[in-house]
């Protein structure tokens, strides 16, 4: 754990936080290059989301100009982990669905898989040569070298008129704790009503992911209420998330059967003769995809009700009693 304490100053938690997944991030470095566990990859690019949450949650309490190059060092690396993780998910959701398809049902997925196979070695590719990168080691050393450093993160407890604010962490969690829950509770407006849209629900996704990432920043700090509270809304999450994923693979799935590819083709290109592709399989597996964002879109107000039946505002009110 990072080793946080009520008493420290929101610049030292942030620098615990995100020492903490820093060391993380590098870690699961040399599995990523390996690419023999897909799991290394999520690790290491869950640490970057995790950085750059942290950011966020501390935003008031860094110096911006400081921390510029270190927020575009884990962007950049965000985005090319990210690339190569979306085609892990899918190709592992695609193997779940063979494993669990009908006894005698007959996919060919061939065809997807071999367009898959090509798009995600070219993105390993690019991943290795972003590792390799005189940006991303000199990003590497020099954010090494900050949270290395106490007094960088070292912010005045008086504003600029002199007079006090909220600084140390038993101050400003419960409120910055509670200011995501109600974003979250926000949403309540909208989860009824026959036109919610896909985009609500994306965003409503990371409205929760925002909550999730204060609450196990914090953890260490407050009540044991939190742990059932992470719980209760990454499962709220985990469904948004699946809902995200098959609109994601859906996508996907059209490019392969309209181009052959699995992005479409710039400029244009005309797309290829159907009978120059096996794309029974894929329509077939297209067509799974979407009956389950049907039936995730379908259940998603049961799985929202379940959160508020949980009292869930009562339970962060006694996990945050302990500041």
């Amino acid at each position: 754990t990072p080793g946080l304490t009520p008493d420290d100053p929101m610049p030292e938690a942030a620098r615990k936080i995100l020492r903490f997944h820093f060391l993380r991030m590098v870690h699961h470095e040399a599995g990523t290059r390996q690419g023999e566990d897909i799991e290394a990859l999520h690790d290491m690019r869950v640490a970057t989301r995790r950085m750059r949450a942290a950011l966020q949650v501390f935003d008031d309490y860094l110096d911006r100009k400081k921390f510029r190059p270190f927020r575009k060092g884990l962007r950049r690396t965000a985005r090319a982990l990210g690339k190569v993780r979306d085609l892990d998910v899918f190709w592992e959701k695609t193997q779940h669905f063979l494993e669990n398809a009908p006894e005698g049902t007959t996919l060919n997925l061939e065809p997807l898989r071999q367009v898959w196979a090509a798009e995600h070695e070219a993105n390993r590719r690019k991943l290795l040569a972003y590792l390799d990168s005189p940006a991303y080691q000199n990003f590497k050393t020099r954010f090494d070298d900050f949270l290395q450093e106490p007094d960088a993160f070292a912010l005045s407890p008086f504003s600029a008129e002199g007079l006090p604010r909220p600084y140390r962490l038993r101050h400003v969690a419960p409120a910055a704790l509670y200011r995501r829950w109600a974003a979250v509770q926000a949403y309540d407006e909208w989860i009824a009503r026959a036109d919610l849209s896909l985009d609500q629900l994306h965003r409503l996704r990371i409205e929760c992911k925002q909550l999730r990432y204060a609450l196990e920043f914090f953890r260490e700090v407050l009540g044991p209420e939190a742990k059932s509270l992470i719980k209760d809304i990454k499962a709220l999450q985990n469904h948004l998330g699946d809902l995200q994923d098959a609109v994601v693979a859906s996508g996907f799935l059209r490019n392969v059967l309209a181009w052959g590819t699995w992005t479409p083709p710039k400029g244009g290109a005309p797309p290829p003769p159907l009978d120059t592709l096996d794309i029974g399989g894929v329509a077939l597996y297209l067509n799974a995809r979407q009956q389950e964002l049907r039936r995730l879109l379908e259940t998603f107000p049961q799985t929202w009700q379940n959160l508020q039946q949980r009292h869930f505002g009562r339970r962060l009110a006694e996990a945050v009693k302990e500041l």
